[in-house]
């Protein structure tokens, strides 16, 4: 499935045949969404910051609820938790509902935050061969040119 970084985010929804406050059938549903949603987040291979609610109430009124974690995450349990706690907190199923959705946002490569993880979780003497192992990993990967030194673009012509 296509992945809208524009939109920097991801979800599914599901709509029910009656609307229902089983609050059993709800969670498991939600469980659902979560593990199709942290199954997209992987395979486009990025993680989330927040996690979105989506509930329409059999008066087909809509209502989002957005929750922000401390950490990026890209598994099933973060999100359903999440998405749980702020059905919830909401008092969503007080009223029967229609629909139900999960989207996570706030996106990023998984790349992207290896290095800065590296920088925080290695001793100095260490760093420095761990980088080089992470560059070698991301190369092979992704090609020689995926990443370079800054000055080394200045005229790639001069590069065979």
């Amino acid at each position: 499935s296509h992945i809208d970084y524009s939109a920097k985010s991801m979800g599914h929804e599901h709509t029910f045949h009656r609307d229902t406050k089983d609050i059993d059938r709800v969670t498991g549903l939600l469980l659902y969404l979560s593990d199709k949603v942290s199954r997209r987040l992987r395979i486009s291979g990025c993680e989330a910051k927040t996690i979105t609610l989506k509930v329409r109430k059999s008066d087909f009124k809509l209502a989002t609820r957005a929750l922000t974690l401390h950490n990026y995450f890209d598994d099933e349990k973060a999100i359903y938790l999440s998405a749980k706690k702020l059905l919830v907190k909401n008092q969503f199923l007080k009223k029967p509902i229609r629909l139900i959705g999960v989207s996570v946002s706030r996106l990023r490569k998984k790349e992207m935050c290896l290095y800065d993880d590296l920088l925080k979780n290695y001793s100095s003497e260490n760093k420095r061969k761990e980088i080089d192992k992470l560059l070698d990993k991301l190369r092979d990967r992704h090609g020689e040119d995926s990443i370079f030194f800054a000055g080394t673009q200045l005229n790639r012509t001069e590069y065979p």
